[in-house]
This record gives structure tokens, C-alpha cells and sequence, in this order.
């Protein structure tokens, strides 16, 4: 798509809803709706400069201008949603309070779906009930037994220690194994899941 194409689509549609405005005026709005937001703590200045399309500074280079991790696109979209009450220019009845809980409940919806699916597990419908109620410390200490335990599961084939050729300890150990003992001939090891 040309820039003159979208230029002449948008002229259009402001014209039709009967203003004489140049396009520009929307990405000055933009601006000053980011700085107001920036100004709040909302958002940080090279997000900023990322959704206004500038290039930024050098800093940027490394930051915002190459690939994006998921959790990073993540964390942008929940910042400019945080923007949006500058942006918009009516009230559609969606409060910050009400993100939060709309984020904090699809956490909770895929928290349980990875159980489900990734682990196997088949949660009632009271056990659902009850994860969706939790407050998100709660459910982040019980999610974070649970993961353990299915690693460690997984990791061990349900065993609670492994033995292993004494050469390949070091290999273990950085990968968070814990010694347990060295067998007295000294060719053998075990060691279990440090959890």
C-alpha cells in the first residue's frame, strides 16, 4: 500500500464525517495523547516512539528495531492498552480496573488449559472453579508446585533419583540436579531433581 493511497483514504474519511482536517492532525493527536501517557508512567519512551513509527535512537537499535520476544509484544500491548483512556475519545465503559481483571482471568483460563493439555491432568469443574478464585500469588505458588513436580516427573520417569555414570555429574549439576551421593566405587552417582 502507497503512502498517497492511505493518505487519500484517510482525507476521504475525515471528509466524510464532515471535517476539513489534513491526516497529520491524527498522528499529532497520537503524539500528544503518548506524551500525556508517558508523562502518567504509562508507558516508557522508546514504546513510545515504537508505536509512532520513529526509528528512535541508537538505543533503540537494540531494543525495539529487531525481533521481539512474545512476553515483550505482550507487556507493549498491555501498556498501550493502559494508553488508550488518552487515545480515545469516548468513554466505552472499559475502566483500567476492569483490564486488569480481564488479564488476570486469561492467565487464569490459560494456566488451567496448559494443565489440561501440556500435563495431561483433568481438572472438575470444582477444581477450575476454585484455581479461577484464587488470588494471582496463590495461584502462582500452587501452579509452580504443580510445574515442578510434572518436571520432575518427566525428568525422572516418576523416580524421585536418578543414577547416573559419574563422568556426566558436572552435566547434571548444571542443570539443577542435586548430588545425593557418589557410589564408594566412585564410576557411579545419583542424583535427584533439585526442586
Amino acid at each position: 500500500m502507497r503512502t498517497q493511497l492511505a493518505t487519500r483514504d484517510l482525507r476521504n474519511a475525515i471528509n466524510d464525517s464532515g471535517y476539513s482536517w489534513r491526516p497529520y492532525v491524527l498522528r499529532a493527536y497520537f503524539a500528544t495523547a503518548l506524551d500525556n501517557a508517558e508523562n502518567k508512567g504509562l508507558i516508557s519512551h522508546p514504546w513510545r516512539m515504537f508505536f509512532m513509527g520513529h526509528k528512535g535512537d541508537v538505543e533503540a537499535r537494540y531494543s525495539t528495531n529487531k525481533r521481539l520476544p512474545p512476553e515483550m509484544i505482550e507487556d507493549m500491548r498491555m501498556a498501550y492498552s493502559k494508553c488508550l483512556k488518552f487515545l480515545e475519545t469516548e468513554d466505552h465503559g472499559l475502566k483500567e480496573e476492569d483490564v486488569a481483571k480481564i488479564t488476570s482471568n486469561t492467565m487464569r483460563e490459560t494456566a488451567i488449559m496448559i494443565l489440561e493439555t501440556a500435563y495431561g491432568m483433568k481438572l472438575s469443574d470444582k477444581e477450575k472453579k476454585e484455581l479461577m478464585g484464587l488470588d494471582t500469588n496463590e495461584l502462582q505458588e500452587i501452579l509452580k508446585d504443580i510445574f515442578r513436580d510434572k518436571k520432575a516427573e518427566i525428568l525422572t520417569n516418576g523416580n524421585k533419583h536418578k543414577t547416573i555414570p559419574e563422568r556426566e555429574l558436572e552435566t547434571y549439576l548444571n542443570k539443577g540436579w542435586e548430588l545425593v551421593q557418589i557410589y564408594p566405587g566412585g564410576d557411579k552417582a545419583v542424583v535427584k531433581l533439585s526442586l
